[in-house]
């Protein structure tokens, strides 16, 4: 948390971080507008942080240091693993969706004849989980579109909006 001081005075102060050469404004605080920020940043000790204040007040940051453990190891309930091994959540002989998720896949485009796979993961969904699941994954490429850049994946993402 970032917050103004009680006796903080008229004006707007910034909060950077400078990170491996590059600086970066975490907030921006200003006199009886905006006193306080929820700040949510992690930093590994080899980034060497410097915070930097520019402005007229001072900023009180609360928070917690986290000390890597290097010691620490997982108890036998805390390993994901299963029967190809930790941390591996697919059958490797599975080869769907090697390439990735397709807006095809939730039957939000035809499917073509250039791909060989029919999958339609809406027929699949057996409860509300997979179609929460599922509305987070085509919102995903959805967004991804949207941020893409590319006139035409834009007009498309927001046909399908």
């Amino acid at each position: 948390m970032a917050s103004l001081l009680d006796d903080a005075k008229p004006g707007r102060s910034t909060l950077k971080v400078r990170v491996r050469d590059s600086e970066y404004a975490i907030c921006s605080l200003t006199h009886n507008e905006i006193e306080q920020q929820s700040l949510d940043v992690y930093f590994k000790d080899v980034d060497e942080p410097t915070l930097i204040l520019t402005g007229v007040n001072s900023i009180n940051i609360t928070g917690n240091i986290v000390q890597d453990d290097d010691e620490f190891i997982p108890s036998e309930e805390e390993e994901d693993e299963d029967d190809y091994g930790p941390v591996q959540f697919r059958d490797p002989s599975d080869q769907n969706f090697l390439g990735g998720f397709e807006l095809r896949h939730f039957g939000l485009e035809p499917h073509s004849p250039y791909y060989p796979d029919t999958i339609d993961l809406r027929k699949e969904e057996s409860d509300e989980e997979d179609t929460m699941l599922h509305d987070n994954i085509a919102m995903g490429l959805i967004n991804a579109m949207m941020n893409s850049g590319n006139d035409t994946q834009v007009k498309k993402a927001k046909a399908i909006l």
